[in-house]
């Protein structure tokens, strides 16, 4: 009798381990389907933020294993972004560098490497799309007499639906300035307006060309030893006598003879002599991007020459339209002139 009863006991005690044990492992499981959930929810949190502040950064969770095993996971053998990229769609992976841009600022629109085919357009205006650093990316230059308020730019991509992303313009600001006219020119105001008019369509017509490669692979840099003396800045509205100019460069102030070298790599399109604008350089960087260098005194470079970051190809002077030494830099993205101060901390 005793005997029946101890192993009644056992068995009882072996009853109650088990359904323990079961209970444990019950325990180590909900935490991982738990934290699995999440980690769904926060990348789904994640992409909404991406869209509406254009800042934050993708990343997804190391997935967290419910084995039992505790070796350490193997390395990955690609970047984290490469998965991700190719689970998202159009309207979350383009990033713009400012969705509410003022008067002659540049847009940068981030696009990842994986959809193909893509192109940009904005307000029905067709944009260069190239790859940089890995990623692929379009410019959108905004006008200083841009119209304030908003305006549309539409993604599209293989086997994407469009992606259309409002933009807010806002007004730039620009001063209102007097400016005479240098004696040496001998011209009116009236004069001077007409052949400046003339001037900017031959440029215009040497940078509506859009070459189909970039000639650079760093970003782009100011042309001068010191670039802190700004004598006039973008977007100035100078009134000379009875007329209005917009000043769509800055004014780097220097003496004579300083020496100016190129913003990034690229190609030298004009270096000639004009009567306003005095001997000028123009650099194609490719994909519609051109800097141009004014007033220069002497020009160090020609037509046709293939020209590094920071080499030199002129030095300042006063030729043309000019009130003494100066430089005066200009930036043009698309056959838009933009503030080169800003375009530089976008590229």
């Amino acid at each position: 009798m005793k005997y029946v009863v101890l192993m009644l006991v056992i068995a009882g005690i072996a009853l109650i381990g088990g359904f323990a044990l079961t209970q444990e492992r019950s325990q180590m499981i909900v935490p991982n389907v738990a934290t699995s959930s999440q980690e769904t929810a926060s990348l789904s949190s994640s992409v909404n933020v991406q869209e509406a502040t254009s800042s934050a950064t993708f990343s997804i969770p190391a997935a967290t294993s419910s084995v039992t095993s505790t070796a350490p996971a193997p390395p990955a053998t690609s970047p984290a972004t490469t998965t991700q990229e190719t689970n998202m769609v159009l309207s979350d992976a383009v990033r713009f560098s400012d969705i509410a841009p003022s008067q002659g600022e540049t847009v940068r629109m981030d696009i990842p490497r994986n959809f193909r085919n893509v192109t940009v357009t904005f307000d029905g205006k067709n944009m260069p799309v190239f790859a940089f650093e890995g990623e692929q990316h379009a410019l959108l230059p905004i006008k200083a007499q841009e119209t304030e308020g908003a305006h549309t730019v539409t993604v599209a991509a293989a086997g994407e639906k469009n992606y259309l992303k409002t933009i807010t313009v806002r007004n730039g600001n620009f001063p209102v300035v007097a400016l005479g006219i240098p004696p040496k020119l001998g011209v009116t105001p009236a004069e001077l307006v007409q052949g400046l008019e003339k001037e900017n369509a031959n440029i215009n017509a040497r940078v509506a060309k859009v070459t189909p490669q970039l000639y650079f692979t760093k970003g782009f840099g100011l042309p001068l030893a010191d670039n802190t003396k700004i004598g006039s800045r973008y977007g100035e509205i100078r009134k000379t006598g009875d007329q209005v100019i917009y000043h769509m460069g800055v004014d780097f102030e220097g003496k004579e003879g300083d020496s100016i070298a190129a913003m990034n790599d690229g190609v030298v399109r004009e270096a000639q002599h004009t009567q306003l604008y005095g001997n000028i350089v123009i650099i194609d960087h490719g994909e519609g991007i051109y800097t141009m260098y004014l007033h220069l005194k002497t020009i160090l470079t020609s037509v046709g020459a293939r020209v590094r970051k920071g080499q030199v190809i002129g030095v300042m002077g006063e030729t043309g339209y000019a009130t003494g030494p100066h430089l005066h830099l200009s930036v043009k993205v698309n056959g838009v002139s933009i503030d080169p101060l800003r375009f530089i901390k976008e590229f």
